[in-house]
Order: C-alpha cells, then structure tokens, then sequence
C-alpha cells in the first residue's frame, strides 16, 4: 500500500475503489503501520498484513556527519493545505531549512528555502541537526485532515531523513512514533513550540546516539532492505497458501470452467491493474 488516498479525500469515487474494493482481493499486502493495518481490518480486509514501517529510499551519495545545532530540517510537500503549520514555523526560534515543492514563501529571516531537490540526492544535500515529521495546520500536534491521515502512515520525508543519517522529530500521536522510539533514531513531541528547549538541553551522547542510530537504520533504507524483507516474507505467505490448496488439477484434455467475469481497468499510480469480479 503506497497511501489511502480515499482517507486523504483524493481521487474521489476511484480511490474509495481501490481502497475498499480492490484491496480486500489481495492473497496479502504490505502496509505502512500496526494502525494501518487495524484501520483495514474494520473495512473487511482479511489478508496476511507486513509492517513496512518505513520506506526505502535508494541513495548512493556520501552521507554528512550530523552534529547538533539549532538548524533543523523540513523536507517534501510545503503547500499550504498540507503542511499549514509552516505559517507559524518563523516564529519558532530556529534555523529552517526547507526543502521541497509548493512554498508560498515567508518574510522570517529564519527560514531558508531551498527548492526542490532530486529525491536520490536529498539525503546527502540536507542540512540539520534533526528532520521534522509533521502534517497538518498547526505547531501543536497533528491537526486538520492531513494531521489525522499522519495517525496511520509512514511519511516518506521520514524514510529521506533516516538515509540522510537526520535524527527525527515527530508527533508524539503519530503512527511513525513507535518506530522513532523502538530504533531510538529521534524524539516525539507534543509541539514544535517545544524543540528549541529541547535542543538546547540534549546532552551531547544523547544526540550522537540518535545520530548512530539514524545512519543504521537509514544504511538499510538506502540499500532497499525494508523492500527485500516485505517481499521475502510475502513470497513466504504465497507458498503457505499453495500449499493448502487442493491437490485436484483439471487434467491437461480438459478446460476449466471459468465462471463469468466482468473485468475493470483500474488505473492506480499510474499503471493499470485488473480487477476479476465473479
């Protein structure tokens, strides 16, 4: 699963297709989060569910040391009705670095944009102590729709952060939240209001130690491991499956019986797919 569009409201009756109907059909699906999968339970999904958690995100460049300062990092999609929040950021007393599409622009001299840059090289060109998580309209917590769709799923600025070796910061309601505490690679708060404090009172260990631990974790990003475990694991399921099947095959002289079946072209990220309904 690469998003729900139909919780972000995108795509209209087609998104609420492939998310209701198309999904249930699969033999198992890979999904971003524990609450992902729980949300796709209640609407009748029944299939096998792996835990990707976080993105890959395949990079070759050659990774900076991170040290701690008071320069952080906001990365992907900074338009207005997805990342609201950036209307008050100025007023946090910190170094921003922004990178990413859809910038309205800031009169704060604490802000400084970017652009948009190739997401293969984002990781080894972002600047900052830590990278920020966050969605919504507000500095405190995650608000409005795109906030809510945060409870579910793994940002990708979370995957392009980690394979920068950036530690993160996230929302301490946010589904990413429980990866950033298990792998010990950032911290969750309640507010972006509270971040300068806690920079300015983190022990160095304890920044190094998230560091190390980002550059871990983001090492097996950029080698595509998450991927390569997600696609063991399904092969696995696939084979339990056959396994059960019924040992009867129609002899070679004799056809099948195919049932009729209305078939429907899909189009979902951009490559067709087809649905049988019997």
């Amino acid at each position: 699963v690469h998003d729900l569009d139909s919780l972000r409201r995108i795509g209209g009756s087609a998104a609420r297709g492939s998310d209701q109907l198309l999904l249930p059909g699969f033999e198992a699906l890979i999904v971003h989060s524990q609450r992902m999968e729980s949300y796709l339970r209640t609407q009748g999904v029944t299939c096998p569910m792996i835990l990707m958690e976080a993105f890959d995100c395949l990079s070759e460049g050659k990774i900076p040391v991170r040290e701690k300062s008071r320069m952080v990092a906001i990365a992907g999609n900074l338009a207005a009705d997805k990342s609201g929040y950036l209307k008050d950021i100025g007023k946090v007393p910190l170094e921003w670095q922004l990178y990413g599409t859809n910038w309205a622009g800031s009169d704060s001299t604490r802000i400084e944009y970017h652009g948009e840059i190739a997401p293969e090289k984002l990781p080894e060109t972002i600047s900052g102590a830590f990278g920020i998580v966050w969605d919504g309209d507000s500095l405190d917590g995650l608000t409005g729709l795109y906030g809510a769709y945060a409870l579910l799923n793994s940002p990708h600025k979370l995957s392009t952060y980690l394979a920068g070796g950036l530690p993160v910061i996230v929302a301490k309601n946010a589904a990413a939240a429980d990866f950033v505490a298990r792998e010990q690679v950032g911290v969750a708060l309640n507010s972006l209001r509270e971040l300068p404090e806690l920079i300015h009172t983190m022990p160095e260990e304890d920044y190094q130690r998230y560091a190390s631990n980002a550059r871990r974790v983001g090492a097996q990003l950029r080698a595509g491991e998450n991927t390569k475990r997600g696609e063991i694991r399904t092969l696995s399921i696939r084979s339990a499956c056959f396994r059960r099947m019924p040992a009867h095959r129609p002899a070679k002289s004799q056809k099948p019986k195919i049932p009729p079946a209305t078939i429907q072209q899909i189009r979902l990220d951009g490559r067709f797919l087809t649905e049988i309904s019997c």
